[in-house]
């Protein structure tokens, strides 16, 4: 399994009304005969990150997928971006993109990493140390596709995810990266600071940018 460190006792919890201010994301995996996907995530002051809720339909366009990912967000307050597939931003015949499609209903997103074993390696550190959590009853695909998404044959040496079955996790994968960027590499300057007491250096990022929507103020 690739994310065997995931354990139900430890990660997951039961759902409760979360805080205006806790930062929102949507992370978003494009699918036709796949499932169109969208994880809703959450993150508490204290760094702790909570998925609570999940989006999943099929043979959808862009546009009804757009409009009901929106219609569930209603009443979660603000979220500050979306991360989606990358491959989702190759335009088509018409020259559009499914991004472009989402954006036209009013869901912009941001391009998702491309760094797959990367983002998978910051879930598993999310997961080992206990900083990840699922809403129970509310995400229960994503957390069948941690249950069950395992390697597949390795490649130049290289350890490949299996391909399927990793769609609610993807986008879900896709924003906790995107979240983590953003507080620590934000469009800001990022300051180094020299700690007297330990010595260590800390990261104190400025925001240049708009705290909502993560544009250029």
């Amino acid at each position: 399994l690739i994310y065997h460190e995931f354990d139900e006792e430890r990660h997951m919890c039961e759902p409760f009304q979360m805080p205006s201010h806790w930062a929102r994301g949507r992370g978003l995996d494009w699918g036709v005969d796949a499932p169109a996907t969208a994880a809703f995530i959450a993150q508490a002051p204290d760094g702790h990150f909570y998925v609570f809720d999940e989006y999943g339909e099929r043979e959808k366009t862009p546009e009804e997928h757009a409009d009901a990912i929106l219609g569930m967000s209603k009443g979660y307050g603000v979220f500050r971006g979306n991360a989606l597939d990358a491959s989702a931003f190759r335009r088509d015949q018409d020259l559009k993109s499914v991004a472009d499609r989402y954006r036209s209903k009013g869901l912009i997103c941001w391009p998702a990493t491309k760094d797959q074993l990367g983002s998978i390696l910051w879930v598993k550190h999310l997961l080992k140390t206990g900083m990840l959590h699922f809403f129970r009853g509310r995400t229960e695909k994503t957390v069948e596709e941690l249950k069950t998404w395992k390697w597949g044959a390795k490649q130049n040496g290289k350890e490949i995810p299996a391909r399927g079955n990793d769609h609610y996790i993807d986008g879900a994968r896709y924003i906790l990266d995107w979240m983590f960027k953003k507080k620590f590499y934000s469009s800001g300057e990022i300051k180094r600071t020299q700690e007297k007491r330990s010595g260590t250096l800390s990261i104190i990022p400025k925001f240049e940018s708009d705290p909502v929507t993560g544009m250029p103020a």
